[in-house]
C-alpha cells in the first residue's frame, strides 16, 4: 500500500512513460538522420567521408529506419498498456 501512494503521489508513472518514450523517439530521430538522410547528402558532396560500405544498390538503411520504427510502435503499444493497466487500479 505505501508503494501505491509512492506511486501516486509523485506521479511515478507518469515520469517513466516520459523517460521511456523520450528514448524511443530519440532512436527514431537517430535512425532517420543516420540511415536516411545523411546517405542522401553523401550522394551529392564528393569526399563525404560519414557514409560506410556505400554500395549499388543499399545506399540507404531503409531496413534499419523501419525496424526502428516497428520497436517504437511496439514500445507506444506497451506503454498504453501499462497506462490504460495503472488507471483501471486507481494510478494516474
Amino acid at each position: 500500500m505505501e508503494f501505491l501512494d509512492f506511486i501516486k503521489k509523485y506521479k511515478i508513472l507518469g515520469l517513466e512513460t516520459a523517460f521511456i518514450l523520450d528514448l524511443a523517439i530519440n532512436a527514431l530521430i537517430l535512425s532517420l538522420g543516420q540511415d536516411i538522410i545523411t546517405p542522401k547528402i553523401g550522394l551529392f558532396i564528393p569526399g563525404f567521408e560519414d557514409i560506410k560500405d556505400i554500395k549499388l544498390f543499399n545506399v540507404f538503411g531503409i531496413g534499419n529506419f523501419i525496424v526502428v520504427i516497428i520497436s517504437f510502435i511496439i514500445i507506444v503499444l506497451i506503454i498504453f498498456l501499462i497506462v490504460k493497466f495503472a488507471s483501471r487500479i486507481g494510478i494516474e
